[in-house]
């Protein structure tokens, strides 16, 4: 039998060491971002220096403005030209008690969909505006801890307040998002632990309740999904890069692309129809500064980021219209009671941040719309 010459031997043995490198790296290696998927070219990062310097460049200009009276900083939303339906967390009837109400971009005549002494939270409306889902302990008064409580996916019926319950998991549910055509809705669901709850998880189901699939399982503490009206996209915050960035899931596939990819935490996105628009709130400074929450825009590539607010109040959890053209959001900006206190109020803006309006009229707690 023929000898291999030694450098040839050499050469082999180079070559099945980095074959054998590369299988088991690609079985036993760092787990990718994402689960049970991710797809990567994410926006190259910025270096921490450059972020905390836009940040202190923002945060100098905002400090430089003059203190506004809330008169001055918006117009109230007269003319129901826009044909939305906006549900939102509320305190409109009781002061207690935050329940779902339904109105339009006036604010006037608010509808209310529940009216449990339970909390009802995270409402999404379906593109007919017949049905609306949210998450409720409603029926798990009996414990008082709410550490401890359940809280389960529910749908009301608009037109007969018939309150339907869609799961039954003993677990916290909430974070719930529709899509326009009412068949399908994701969610976030916690285990309780001794502690409270642990181990979220981003969960898929039918509107009915059926077919439930976990879609994400990895790093998503504070995490709120909203999926896209088509039902093909699901936006969501993660910490599993190191900061509260905001990601972008293909319903389809399971893989999450990292967008904004900084060291600045952005939380709450909202997707348009057609998931071409996606808005958020960013913390400029890194400090749990309310004043500092400011709301953005960018492209699903995560390209394109645009402010559209900056101010010194408190902007957070806007919804984005299915048309992409305008955006509805919580601010402290009216001090409804006069005692020099501002309060939660609910806004809509066009798309690039100008034509702010005040919806709500009432002197109420607003929180987690929809639209």
């Amino acid at each position: 039998m023929p000898v291999m010459h030694p450098k040839y031997r050499l050469i082999l043995f180079i070559v099945l060491f980095i074959a054998v490198v590369g299988i088991l790296f690609n079985c036993y290696g760092a787990r990718p971002p994402g689960s049970p998927g991710y797809v990567g070219d994410t926006p190259k990062q910025k270096s921490e220096e450059a972020i905390k310097a836009e940040a202190e460049d923002i945060k100098a200009n905002i400090e430089a403005k003059p203190d506004l009276v809330a008169e001055e900083t918006y117009t109230d939303s007269v003319e129901p030209d826009l044909n939305l339906r906006i549900v939102v967390q509320s305190t409109i009837e009781e002061e207690q008690n935050k329940d779902i109400y339904l109105l339009d971009e006036t604010g006037a005549n608010p509808i209310r969909l529940t009216t449990s002494p339970s909390v009802e939270s995270f409402p999404s409306i379906t593109g007919d505006g017949k049905k609306v889902f949210f998450a409720s302990d409603m029926e798990n008064q009996e414990q008082t801890n709410p550490f401890q409580k359940p809280t389960e996916v529910y749908v009301v019926d608009v037109d007969t307040r018939e309150i339907t319950r869609l799961t039954f998991d003993d677990r916290m549910d909430y974070g719930v998002s529709v899509s326009a055509d009412g068949t399908k809705l994701v969610y976030m669901t916690q285990e309780m632990g001794q502690e409270g709850y642990e181990n979220p998880q981003m969960m898929l189901m039918n509107s009915d309740g059926t077919n439930q699939e976990v879609i994400q399982d990895e790093a998503l503490k504070n995490c709120i999904p909203k999926m896209s009206g088509d039902g093909r996209w699901v936006v969501f915050n993660s910490y599993r890069s190191g900061s509260m960035d905001i990601f972008l899931l293909n319903v389809g596939s399971k893989k999450a692309k990292n967008l904004t990819n900084s060291v600045v935490s952005e939380y709450f996105p909202s997707i348009n129809y057609d998931g071409t628009v996606i808005v958020y709130e960013k913390l400029l400074n890194g400090i749990q500064d309310e004043s500092m929450y400011e709301l953005y825009r960018m492209e699903p590539s995560g390209k394109n980021e645009a402010a559209l607010t900056n101010d010194k109040f408190g902007d957070s959890f806007p919804a984005v219209t299915p048309d992409g053209k305008y955006v509805v959001f919580v601010s402290k900006r009216w001090d409804w009671d006069q005692d020099g206190h501002l309060n939660e109020a609910l806004f809509i803006m066009n798309i690039d941040g100008s034509n702010l309006k005040r919806v709500s009229k009432q002197a109420a707690y607003f929180d987690q719309p929809d639209v």
